[in-house]
Protein backbone atom coordinates (compact mmCIF):
# COMPACT_ATOMS: atom_id res chain seq x y z
CA UNK A 1 0.00 0.00 0.00
CA UNK A 2 1.50 3.37 -0.97
CA UNK A 3 2.35 5.73 1.89
CA UNK A 4 1.34 9.38 2.16
CA UNK A 5 4.88 10.27 1.09
CA UNK A 6 4.63 8.04 -2.00
CA UNK A 7 1.35 9.73 -2.90
CA UNK A 8 2.81 13.23 -2.51
CA UNK A 9 5.89 12.23 -4.49
CA UNK A 10 3.82 10.86 -7.37
CA UNK A 11 1.56 13.92 -7.38
CA UNK A 12 4.51 16.31 -7.53
CA UNK A 13 6.10 14.21 -10.26
CA UNK A 14 2.83 14.38 -12.21
CA UNK A 15 2.62 18.14 -11.71
CA UNK A 16 6.20 18.63 -12.93
CA UNK A 17 5.43 16.76 -16.14
CA UNK A 18 2.89 19.44 -17.09
CA UNK A 19 5.08 22.52 -16.67
CA UNK A 20 4.88 24.68 -19.80
CA UNK A 21 6.11 28.12 -20.92
CA UNK A 22 3.84 31.06 -20.15
CA UNK A 23 5.25 33.92 -22.26
CA UNK A 24 2.40 36.31 -21.43
CA UNK A 25 2.39 35.41 -17.76
CA UNK A 26 2.78 37.74 -14.81
CA UNK A 27 5.52 36.04 -12.77
CA UNK A 28 4.66 36.06 -9.09
CA UNK A 29 4.84 33.73 -6.12
CA UNK A 30 2.16 35.53 -4.13
CA UNK A 31 -0.92 34.50 -6.09
CA UNK A 32 -0.59 30.73 -5.93
CA UNK A 33 -2.42 30.50 -2.62
CA UNK A 34 -5.64 31.64 -4.29
CA UNK A 35 -7.40 28.96 -6.40
CA UNK A 36 -8.86 31.53 -8.77
CA UNK A 37 -5.54 33.29 -9.32
CA UNK A 38 -3.51 30.18 -10.02
CA UNK A 39 -6.00 29.11 -12.68
CA UNK A 40 -5.71 32.32 -14.70
CA UNK A 41 -3.55 32.41 -17.86
CA UNK A 42 -1.25 34.89 -16.13
CA UNK A 43 -0.25 32.63 -13.19
CA UNK A 44 3.43 31.82 -13.60
CA UNK A 45 6.83 31.78 -11.92
CA UNK A 46 9.91 33.34 -13.47
CA UNK A 47 12.77 30.97 -14.33
CA UNK A 48 15.99 31.26 -16.34
CA UNK A 49 13.90 30.20 -19.35
CA UNK A 50 11.28 32.85 -18.76
CA UNK A 51 7.82 32.64 -17.13
CA UNK A 52 6.58 29.08 -16.61
CA UNK A 53 3.32 27.65 -15.29
CA UNK A 54 1.65 24.32 -14.43
CA UNK A 55 -0.96 23.26 -16.98
CA UNK A 56 -3.96 21.04 -16.27
CA UNK A 57 -4.05 18.17 -15.23
CA UNK A 58 -0.72 18.88 -13.52
CA UNK A 59 -2.35 21.74 -11.68
CA UNK A 60 -4.83 19.38 -10.05
CA UNK A 61 -2.01 17.07 -8.97
CA UNK A 62 -0.11 20.06 -7.55
CA UNK A 63 -3.19 21.15 -5.56
CA UNK A 64 -3.71 17.69 -4.10
CA UNK A 65 -0.03 17.47 -3.09
CA UNK A 66 -0.13 20.82 -1.27
CA UNK A 67 -3.37 19.85 0.47
CA UNK A 68 -1.78 16.63 1.75
CA UNK A 69 1.39 18.42 2.88
CA UNK A 70 -0.63 21.04 4.72
CA UNK A 71 -2.20 18.32 6.87
CA UNK A 72 1.17 17.24 8.30
CA UNK A 73 1.82 18.67 11.81
CA UNK A 74 5.49 19.37 11.07
CA UNK A 75 4.50 21.45 8.05
CA UNK A 76 1.71 23.31 9.85
CA UNK A 77 4.00 24.19 12.77
CA UNK A 78 6.84 25.52 10.64
CA UNK A 79 5.28 27.07 7.55
CA UNK A 80 2.79 29.78 6.71
CA UNK A 81 0.31 27.64 4.79
CA UNK A 82 -0.40 30.46 2.32
CA UNK A 83 3.31 30.64 1.53
CA UNK A 84 3.47 26.86 1.14
CA UNK A 85 1.50 27.10 -2.12
CA UNK A 86 4.16 29.26 -3.76
CA UNK A 87 7.02 27.23 -2.28
CA UNK A 88 5.66 24.01 -3.78
CA UNK A 89 4.89 25.71 -7.11
CA UNK A 90 8.49 26.94 -7.30
CA UNK A 91 9.76 23.42 -6.59
CA UNK A 92 7.56 21.84 -9.27
CA UNK A 93 8.49 24.37 -11.94
CA UNK A 94 12.23 24.46 -11.15
CA UNK A 95 12.45 20.64 -11.10
CA UNK A 96 10.57 20.08 -14.36
CA UNK A 97 12.58 18.46 -17.13
CA UNK A 98 15.54 17.62 -14.88
CA UNK A 99 17.03 14.14 -15.15
CA UNK A 100 17.19 13.89 -11.36
CA UNK A 101 13.58 15.07 -10.94
CA UNK A 102 12.59 12.40 -8.42
CA UNK A 103 15.74 12.85 -6.34
CA UNK A 104 15.14 16.62 -6.23
CA UNK A 105 11.60 16.13 -4.96
CA UNK A 106 12.64 13.52 -2.38
CA UNK A 107 15.41 15.79 -1.05
CA UNK A 108 13.05 18.76 -1.00
CA UNK A 109 10.40 16.85 0.94
CA UNK A 110 13.00 15.77 3.48
CA UNK A 111 14.27 19.31 3.86
CA UNK A 112 10.85 20.97 4.13
CA UNK A 113 9.83 18.54 6.87
CA UNK A 114 13.00 18.90 8.92
CA UNK A 115 12.62 20.00 12.52
CA UNK A 116 15.35 22.60 12.04
CA UNK A 117 13.88 25.96 11.15
CA UNK A 118 15.43 29.05 9.67
CA UNK A 119 17.79 31.91 10.45
CA UNK A 120 16.73 35.55 10.39
CA UNK A 121 18.94 38.64 10.63
CA UNK A 122 18.07 42.32 10.52
CA UNK A 123 19.43 45.72 11.50
CA UNK A 124 17.97 47.36 14.60
CA UNK A 125 17.39 51.03 15.26
CA UNK A 126 17.53 53.25 18.35
CA UNK A 127 20.03 50.97 20.03
CA UNK A 128 23.45 52.10 21.24
CA UNK A 129 26.16 49.47 21.13
CA UNK A 130 29.88 49.32 21.81
CA UNK A 131 32.20 46.39 22.44
CA UNK A 132 31.56 42.68 22.15
CA UNK A 133 28.32 41.21 20.92
CA UNK A 134 25.78 39.60 23.25
CA UNK A 135 25.08 35.94 22.59
CA UNK A 136 22.23 33.76 23.79
CA UNK A 137 21.23 30.16 23.12
CA UNK A 138 19.93 30.66 19.58
CA UNK A 139 21.09 34.10 18.53
CA UNK A 140 23.23 37.18 18.95
CA UNK A 141 23.12 40.96 18.80
CA UNK A 142 25.97 43.40 18.30
CA UNK A 143 27.84 45.52 15.80
CA UNK A 144 27.53 44.30 12.23
CA UNK A 145 31.25 43.80 11.76
CA UNK A 146 33.32 41.03 10.19
CA UNK A 147 33.07 38.87 13.31
CA UNK A 148 29.27 39.11 13.24
CA UNK A 149 29.30 38.24 9.54
CA UNK A 150 31.55 35.23 10.16
CA UNK A 151 29.26 33.91 12.91
CA UNK A 152 26.15 34.37 10.77
CA UNK A 153 27.83 32.67 7.79
CA UNK A 154 28.84 29.66 9.88
CA UNK A 155 25.23 29.10 10.92
CA UNK A 156 23.90 29.79 7.41
CA UNK A 157 26.33 27.23 6.00
CA UNK A 158 24.40 24.51 7.84
CA UNK A 159 21.57 25.26 5.41
CA UNK A 160 23.96 25.76 2.47
CA UNK A 161 23.13 29.47 2.42
CA UNK A 162 26.40 31.04 3.58
CA UNK A 163 26.89 33.15 0.40
CA UNK A 164 23.46 34.74 0.85
CA UNK A 165 24.28 35.65 4.46
CA UNK A 166 27.65 37.12 3.43
CA UNK A 167 26.10 39.18 0.63
CA UNK A 168 23.44 40.52 2.98
CA UNK A 169 26.04 41.61 5.55
CA UNK A 170 28.19 43.31 2.91
CA UNK A 171 25.27 45.14 1.32
CA UNK A 172 23.85 46.33 4.63
CA UNK A 173 27.23 47.60 5.86
CA UNK A 174 27.63 49.51 2.60
CA UNK A 175 24.10 50.97 2.89
CA UNK A 176 24.80 52.46 6.31
CA UNK A 177 28.41 53.44 5.66
CA UNK A 178 29.25 56.86 7.04
CA UNK A 179 26.39 56.81 9.52
CA UNK A 180 26.28 55.52 13.07
CA UNK A 181 27.67 52.06 13.94
CA UNK A 182 25.26 49.45 12.58
CA UNK A 183 23.73 47.11 15.16
CA UNK A 184 22.28 43.80 13.96
CA UNK A 185 20.27 40.99 15.50
CA UNK A 186 20.28 37.38 14.30
CA UNK A 187 18.48 34.32 15.59
CA UNK A 188 17.48 30.83 14.58
CA UNK A 189 13.78 30.00 14.53
CA UNK A 190 11.63 26.90 14.58
CA UNK A 191 9.57 28.35 11.73
CA UNK A 192 10.56 28.40 8.07
CA UNK A 193 10.13 30.84 5.21
CA UNK A 194 8.51 34.22 5.81
CA UNK A 195 6.86 32.91 8.97
CA UNK A 196 10.30 32.88 10.57
CA UNK A 197 10.51 36.67 10.23
CA UNK A 198 7.61 37.29 12.61
CA UNK A 199 9.14 34.84 15.07
CA UNK A 200 12.49 36.66 14.95
CA UNK A 201 10.82 40.07 15.38
CA UNK A 202 9.06 38.67 18.44
CA UNK A 203 12.30 37.37 19.93
CA UNK A 204 13.98 40.75 19.53
CA UNK A 205 11.02 42.41 21.24
CA UNK A 206 11.27 39.92 24.12
CA UNK A 207 15.00 40.66 24.41
CA UNK A 208 14.24 44.35 24.90
CA UNK A 209 11.33 43.60 27.25
CA UNK A 210 13.41 41.32 29.48
CA UNK A 211 16.28 43.80 29.53
CA UNK A 212 13.94 46.51 30.81
CA UNK A 213 12.43 44.19 33.43
CA UNK A 214 15.72 42.97 34.85
CA UNK A 215 17.63 46.26 34.89
CA UNK A 216 17.66 47.92 38.27
CA UNK A 217 18.89 50.85 40.33
CA UNK A 218 20.98 53.39 38.43
CA UNK A 219 20.36 51.52 35.19
CA UNK A 220 16.97 53.22 35.03
CA UNK A 221 18.76 56.56 34.75
CA UNK A 222 20.37 55.39 31.51
CA UNK A 223 16.93 54.98 29.96
CA UNK A 224 15.15 57.94 31.49
CA UNK A 225 15.71 60.05 28.35
CA UNK A 226 14.58 57.30 25.95
CA UNK A 227 11.20 58.61 24.84
CA UNK A 228 8.67 56.35 23.15
CA UNK A 229 9.80 57.63 19.74
CA UNK A 230 13.23 56.15 20.48
CA UNK A 231 11.88 52.68 21.21
CA UNK A 232 14.20 50.01 19.76
CA UNK A 233 12.86 48.27 16.69
CA UNK A 234 13.66 46.92 13.26
CA UNK A 235 15.56 49.64 11.45
CA UNK A 236 13.58 50.93 8.52
CA UNK A 237 10.32 50.03 10.24
CA UNK A 238 11.26 51.97 13.37
CA UNK A 239 12.65 55.45 12.78
CA UNK A 240 16.25 55.76 13.99
CA UNK A 241 16.21 59.43 14.96
CA UNK A 242 19.97 59.91 15.26
CA UNK A 243 20.52 58.58 11.74
CA UNK A 244 17.78 60.83 10.37
CA UNK A 245 19.45 63.82 12.04
CA UNK A 246 22.74 62.92 10.36
CA UNK A 247 21.14 62.47 6.94
CA UNK A 248 19.30 65.78 7.23
CA UNK A 249 22.53 67.53 8.17
CA UNK A 250 20.95 69.27 11.12
CA UNK A 251 18.07 70.66 9.03
CA UNK A 252 15.42 68.84 11.02
CA UNK A 253 12.76 71.54 11.11
CA UNK A 254 9.37 70.07 10.34
CA UNK A 255 10.61 66.47 10.41
CA UNK A 256 11.95 65.83 13.91
CA UNK A 257 10.35 68.81 15.60
CA UNK A 258 6.93 70.46 15.55
CA UNK A 259 6.22 74.18 15.08
CA UNK A 260 3.00 74.95 17.00
CA UNK A 261 1.03 78.16 17.24
CA UNK A 262 -1.50 78.76 20.02
CA UNK A 263 -4.09 81.53 19.85
CA UNK A 264 -6.05 82.37 22.98
CA UNK A 265 -6.52 86.08 23.41
CA UNK A 266 -4.92 87.83 25.16
CA UNK A 267 -2.30 85.06 25.28
CA UNK A 268 -0.79 83.73 22.06
CA UNK A 269 2.51 82.52 20.78
CA UNK A 270 4.52 79.81 19.05
CA UNK A 271 6.44 76.90 20.48
CA UNK A 272 8.73 74.26 19.07
CA UNK A 273 8.29 70.77 20.49
CA UNK A 274 10.68 67.91 19.90
CA UNK A 275 11.87 64.62 21.31
CA UNK A 276 15.49 63.91 22.03
CA UNK A 277 17.32 61.24 20.06
CA UNK A 278 18.71 59.17 22.90
CA UNK A 279 19.18 55.53 21.83
CA UNK A 280 18.54 52.66 24.20
CA UNK A 281 21.86 51.74 25.92
CA UNK A 282 21.29 48.03 25.39
CA UNK A 283 24.90 46.86 25.51
CA UNK A 284 25.64 48.70 28.75
CA UNK A 285 22.56 47.29 30.47
CA UNK A 286 23.17 43.71 29.32
CA UNK A 287 26.72 43.89 30.69
CA UNK A 288 25.52 44.97 34.14
CA UNK A 289 25.98 42.27 36.81
CA UNK A 290 23.31 39.60 36.57
CA UNK A 291 21.22 41.28 33.84
CA UNK A 292 22.64 39.58 30.74
CA UNK A 293 22.52 36.13 32.32
CA UNK A 294 18.86 36.50 33.27
CA UNK A 295 17.91 37.85 29.85
CA UNK A 296 19.72 35.02 28.06
CA UNK A 297 18.10 32.43 30.32
CA UNK A 298 14.53 33.70 29.96
CA UNK A 299 14.80 34.07 26.18
CA UNK A 300 14.80 30.29 25.89
CA UNK A 301 13.65 28.97 29.27
CA UNK A 302 10.44 26.94 29.38
CA UNK A 303 7.88 26.32 32.08
CA UNK A 304 5.10 28.21 33.88
CA UNK A 305 7.42 30.67 35.61
CA UNK A 306 9.28 31.53 32.40
CA UNK A 307 5.99 32.10 30.59
CA UNK A 308 4.82 34.45 33.34
CA UNK A 309 8.06 36.40 33.40
CA UNK A 310 8.01 36.96 29.63
CA UNK A 311 4.40 38.15 29.70
CA UNK A 312 5.15 40.43 32.65
CA UNK A 313 8.22 41.77 30.82
CA UNK A 314 6.07 42.67 27.84
CA UNK A 315 3.72 44.79 29.97
CA UNK A 316 6.57 46.21 32.03
CA UNK A 317 8.09 47.36 28.75
CA UNK A 318 4.79 48.92 27.65
CA UNK A 319 4.78 50.82 30.93
CA UNK A 320 8.29 52.11 30.32
CA UNK A 321 7.45 53.46 26.87
CA UNK A 322 4.01 54.83 27.80
CA UNK A 323 3.60 58.60 27.61
CA UNK A 324 0.67 58.84 30.03
CA UNK A 325 0.77 57.98 33.74
CA UNK A 326 -2.53 56.12 33.48
CA UNK A 327 -1.27 53.90 30.64
CA UNK A 328 1.89 53.13 32.57
CA UNK A 329 -0.02 52.26 35.74
CA UNK A 330 -2.41 49.97 33.87
CA UNK A 331 0.47 48.14 32.18
CA UNK A 332 2.32 47.65 35.48
CA UNK A 333 -0.86 46.32 37.07
CA UNK A 334 -1.19 43.75 34.30
CA UNK A 335 2.47 42.80 34.75
CA UNK A 336 1.88 42.10 38.46
CA UNK A 337 -1.23 40.07 37.62
CA UNK A 338 0.76 38.06 35.05
CA UNK A 339 3.35 37.12 37.66
CA UNK A 340 1.06 35.90 40.45
CA UNK A 341 -2.25 35.25 38.70
CA UNK A 342 -3.71 32.13 37.15
CA UNK A 343 -4.96 31.32 33.62
CA UNK A 344 -8.34 30.57 35.16
CA UNK A 345 -8.44 33.89 37.03
CA UNK A 346 -8.11 34.60 40.76
CA UNK A 347 -9.91 36.98 43.15
CA UNK A 348 -8.00 39.86 44.67
CA UNK A 349 -7.59 38.04 48.00
CA UNK A 350 -5.84 35.11 46.31
CA UNK A 351 -3.65 37.37 44.17
CA UNK A 352 -2.48 39.40 47.16
CA UNK A 353 -1.84 36.19 49.08
CA UNK A 354 0.34 34.76 46.33
CA UNK A 355 2.25 38.02 46.10
CA UNK A 356 2.83 37.95 49.85
CA UNK A 357 3.95 34.30 49.80
CA UNK A 358 6.85 35.30 47.55
CA UNK A 359 8.27 37.10 50.60
CA UNK A 360 10.74 34.90 52.41
CA UNK A 361 10.11 36.42 55.85
CA UNK A 362 6.62 35.52 57.21
CA UNK A 363 6.44 38.64 59.38
CA UNK A 364 6.67 40.82 56.24
CA UNK A 365 3.90 39.07 54.31
CA UNK A 366 1.03 41.08 55.73
CA UNK A 367 2.70 44.26 54.51
CA UNK A 368 3.26 42.72 51.09
CA UNK A 369 -0.38 41.67 50.79
CA UNK A 370 -1.51 45.15 51.78
CA UNK A 371 0.89 46.69 49.26
CA UNK A 372 -0.48 44.50 46.46
CA UNK A 373 -4.08 45.49 47.24
CA UNK A 374 -3.06 49.14 47.20
CA UNK A 375 -1.42 48.82 43.76
CA UNK A 376 -4.30 46.74 42.43
CA UNK A 377 -6.67 49.48 43.52
CA UNK A 378 -4.73 52.02 41.45
CA UNK A 379 -4.83 49.73 38.44
CA UNK A 380 -8.58 49.15 38.84
CA UNK A 381 -9.28 52.85 39.16
CA UNK A 382 -7.42 53.57 35.92
CA UNK A 383 -9.06 50.65 34.11
CA UNK A 384 -12.52 51.94 35.00
CA UNK A 385 -11.85 55.53 34.04
CA UNK A 386 -11.53 56.96 37.54
CA UNK A 387 -8.70 59.23 38.60
CA UNK A 388 -6.48 57.96 41.36
CA UNK A 389 -5.30 60.79 43.59
CA UNK A 390 -2.23 58.76 44.53
CA UNK A 391 -1.07 58.29 40.93
CA UNK A 392 2.18 60.13 40.23
CA UNK A 393 5.69 59.34 39.01
CA UNK A 394 6.74 58.18 42.48
CA UNK A 395 3.80 55.75 42.57
CA UNK A 396 4.81 54.34 39.19
CA UNK A 397 8.38 53.89 40.39
CA UNK A 398 7.04 51.96 43.38
CA UNK A 399 4.86 49.78 41.16
CA UNK A 400 7.81 49.07 38.86
CA UNK A 401 9.94 48.12 41.87
CA UNK A 402 7.30 45.63 43.01
CA UNK A 403 7.14 44.04 39.55
CA UNK A 404 10.93 43.71 39.55
CA UNK A 405 10.85 42.22 43.08
CA UNK A 406 8.11 39.72 42.21
CA UNK A 407 9.91 38.63 39.04
CA UNK A 408 13.10 38.05 41.02
CA UNK A 409 11.28 36.09 43.71
CA UNK A 410 9.52 33.95 41.08
CA UNK A 411 12.91 33.21 39.56
CA UNK A 412 14.09 32.08 43.00
CA UNK A 413 10.92 29.98 43.39
CA UNK A 414 11.58 28.35 40.03
CA UNK A 415 15.15 27.44 40.94
CA UNK A 416 14.19 26.16 44.39
CA UNK A 417 10.98 24.21 43.63
CA UNK A 418 11.29 23.66 39.82
CA UNK A 419 7.57 23.52 38.89
CA UNK A 420 7.13 22.14 35.37
CA UNK A 421 3.41 22.80 34.92
CA UNK A 422 0.77 25.27 36.04
CA UNK A 423 -0.62 22.61 38.35
CA UNK A 424 2.77 22.10 40.01
CA UNK A 425 3.15 25.86 40.43
CA UNK A 426 -0.24 25.99 42.17
CA UNK A 427 0.94 23.22 44.48
CA UNK A 428 4.05 25.22 45.36
CA UNK A 429 1.92 28.22 46.35
CA UNK A 430 -0.37 25.94 48.35
CA UNK A 431 2.67 24.44 50.07
CA UNK A 432 3.99 27.91 50.97
CA UNK A 433 0.54 28.82 52.27
CA UNK A 434 0.19 25.78 54.53
CA UNK A 435 3.84 25.52 55.53
CA UNK A 436 4.61 22.24 53.74
CA UNK A 437 7.04 24.22 51.57
CA UNK A 438 9.44 26.76 52.95
CA UNK A 439 11.94 29.22 51.51
CA UNK A 440 14.59 28.02 53.93
CA UNK A 441 14.07 24.28 53.24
Amino acid sequence: MPTRNDTILSLLREAASHVVPCPDGDPSTSGWMNAENRRTPLASILTNSGPMTIASPGLEAYERAVTLLAKEPAIRNAWDLNELWSVVASLVISSSGKTDLELRIVNWLEHVRKASGGIVAFVVGNVEWAGERFEFADGLIGLLDKDFQAELSVNAAKQHLAPIAENWCSEVRQRYEGLLPTVAFATSTKEKGSRSIGSAFGKFRILIDLTLLFMQGTLHELCRQCARVNRPGVRGLALDRRSVELKLGGKTSGELDADIVYLSSPRFGRETHWHNAEPFPLAEILRAPGVGALVAAYLVKEGPVADRVRIAARWYSESHWAEELQDSALALGIALDALVGSPSGLPLRALSERFALLEELPRQRTLKARRFRELYGIRSAVAHGARSTSLNSATLTGMADEVFWAAGRLDELDRRFTPKTERQLEEVFEGLRWGTHGWSD
